[in-house]
């Protein structure tokens, strides 16, 4: 054996300048000898030209130089001789990559074998690396050579998707190495998909294609920008359905004669690959540890320096957590509600958020995410009461301690001026109005210190205007449409301007009290002076520093309305604690709001 490994050793090393040069020239000349030798399988295979196995690394690298100008004749005669249908039978066959030893060179060390070996790119990375530069450098319009790579990967595709889905070997490591070997398989799915022939849908919808789950697998493992991107823009189309972001316009035609199955359906199916833990035991998640790693992978990606997480991979990640959270909110609850309980993940789509924001305000493209996070935080507001109270406890705390308030205040001109913006801020203060009866004394604590809010209490007075009166006076018709599903929710009135400001109001009234100081962050009682502005109307704080260190205060002259509370709201509001039931502190009917809610949700879904 040791006589046979040293021979293998011999014949490897020797000539190896000479194989390169001549496969450079002959993968050019010669297209179907390099082919034919592609499909050489053993070590003592040879073909009629003298070419072996040996010599497949050589031409590996040929082709990766041949593959980056596809439109050039080279590459179109290789395509022509077979050159996929070789490549896909070597990701099918092709043996873990080993390491040959120079027979002169010292015997390295067990360990160094071992680092070695997790070094090594998995044995179906080339020739997957070479179809897809191939596609990437390919036309614009797609020619009758990306059309035949298209028919060509067709044939193999569920074969290539299963060995990379049972032996993923050192993909999923970390460094940038196992980051383009996670990235390459949703490549060649987004150009063929995208670019080439929407028919490609068929093949990856199959019950038997394992695309969906490995595009999971490899954006739960993903920790760059590449990664992340590639993956998501392959499960994005499938999740986001009808999306005009993530359908491509040329799906259309197709999608008009063979609809895909639903999101929900496909949702297990994309799970999958998030339920294994690679190895060799194949163990299996249950669903609270895949929800929660999950989660953990969306923080940590949603956490990426933002050097590495670009604004348009930013919104891609947020638009896939929301996607997985809708699909799942029937079909597997454990995703939503390990979303809802972790404060890590509030924090870091706050974070999205403010940053978006900042994009916006210079001038740079943001990709909306800035609505993204409204959308998502609305959506939660009401879905997270029907998961439970520990749940919804868990959610405003984390809200809470993220600033959600405060980064809802500092982007209010990015999303107030649309109607969607409107009626998501009403139904997140609405979401934390009504579950004030529900929070653990921690919770509220932490509301608490997020009140009050002169500058938001402000604005949407402003918003708002000198209006005064009843809801129902005002917007009696709004309302009236809403109620008998004549009338969108987002309707283009005052009515969510007004709804938000007294939620605000109520919600302010309810936590913090005319008799706590009204600096935000003090809960000491307001036993110092009052402020001396007459539309204060005596507004308290617990002393003359905490009045002079209330900048908000002072900027906006307190406002005074966050006291003009309506009776009605106060004693309904009583009598619900009492009765320890749900209460609106709007004076529209509850039904209506729970319809916009409704309504509103579906819109975004």
């Amino acid at each position: 054996m040791q006589n046979a490994e040293l021979r293998a050793a011999q014949a490897y090393f020797s000539g190896q300048a000479e194989r390169s040069v001549k496969w450079k020239s002959l993968v050019k000349s010669d297209p179907r000898r390099a082919v034919r030798a592609l499909t050489l399988t053993g070590f003592t295979a040879e073909s009629v030209e003298g070419d072996t196995v040996w010599d497949a690394q050589h031409i590996m690298e040929a082709l990766e130089d041949v593959s980056r100008n596809p439109k050039g004749e080279p590459w179109k005669r290789l395509v022509n001789a077979g050159l996929v249908d070789a490549l896909c039978e070597n990701v099918v066959k092709m043996g873990r990559v080993g390491m040959m030893q120079d027979p002169r060179a010292p015997r390295p060390s067990k360990e160094e074998l071992e680092r070695m070996q997790r070094e090594l790119p998995s044995p179906w990375y080339h020739p997957l690396a070479i179809i897809c530069s191939g596609l990437v450098n390919g036309s614009t319009s797609p020619t009758s050579t990306e059309q035949q790579i298209a028919e060509d990967l067709k044939k193999h595709w569920h074969s290539v998707t299963e060995r990379v889905w049972t032996d993923p070997s050192n993909s999923l490591g970390p460094g940038p190495r196992a980051a383009l070997e996670r990235a390459v398989l949703g490549q060649i799915a987004v150009c063929l998909l995208t670019a080439v022939d929407p028919s490609f849908i068929e093949s990856i919808i199959d019950p038997s294609d394992r695309t969906l789950s490995i595009c999971m697998r490899n954006w739960l493992h993903a920790d760059s920008r590449v990664d992340c991107n590639r993956n998501a823009s392959v499960l994005l189309p499938f999740l986001a359905q009808g999306s005009p972001f993530y359908t491509p316009s040329s799906w259309r035609p197709y999608l008009a004669e063979h609809p895909m199955p639903s999101a929900k359906e496909l949702l297990p199916r994309i799970l999958e690959g998030a339920s294994r833990i690679p190895g060799k035991s194949s163990k299996r998640r249950n669903p609270e540890q895949t929800a929660a790693a999950i989660v953990s992978a969306s923080v940590q990606h949603l956490s990426l320096p933002d050097t590495e997480l670009k604004m348009l991979e930013l919104s891609l990640e947020l638009d896939l957590l929301s996607a997985l959270l809708d699909a799942a909110e029937t079909t597997y609850p454990a995703l939503p509600r390990a979303a809802y309980k972790s404060p890590d993940l509030w924090e870091a789509v706050v974070r999205g958020m403010r940053r978006a924001a900042g994009a916006k305000r210079r001038g740079e493209k943001d990709y909306d995410v800035v609505m993204m996070v409204v959308e998502m935080c609305a959506k939660a507001a009401k879905r997270a009461h029907a998961a439970g109270d520990m749940y919804v406890d868990r959610m405003v705390h984390g809200w809470a301690k993220a600033g959600v308030l405060d980064a809802l205040e500092d982007a209010f001109d990015l999303y107030f001026d649309k109607p969607a913006g409107r009626l998501g801020l009403t139904l997140i203060l609405n979401g934390l109005f009504v579950s004030i009866f529900k929070l653990s004394t921690k919770t509220v604590s932490a509301l608490r210190a997020q009140l009050p809010r002169p500058h938001l209490l402000s604005r949407l007075r402003s918003a708002t205007g000198d209006e005064e009166g009843d809801l129902l006076q005002i917007y009696g018709e709004d309302i009236r449409r809403v109620e008998l599903g004549e009338g969108s929710p987002l309707v283009k009135s005052g009515l969510w301007n007004r709804a938000a400001l007294e939620l605000l109001q109520s919600l302010t009234t309810e936590l913090v009290g005319s008799d706590q100081c009204a600096r935000r962050g003090c809960a000491k009682p307001a036993t110092g002076p009052p402020c001396k502005v007459a539309i204060c109307k005596g507004t308290r704080y617990c002393s003359s520093d905490c009045l002079q260190r209330d900048k908000e205060h002072w900027e906006v002259c307190c406002d005074g309305e966050a006291k003009r509370i309506v009776e009605q709201n106060t004693a309904g509001l009583r009598q619900a604690q009492a009765r320890r039931v749900r209460y609106c502190a709007l004076t529209v009917a509850l039904p209506v709001l729970a319809y916009a809610a409704s309504t509103f949700l579906r819109s975004l879904a």
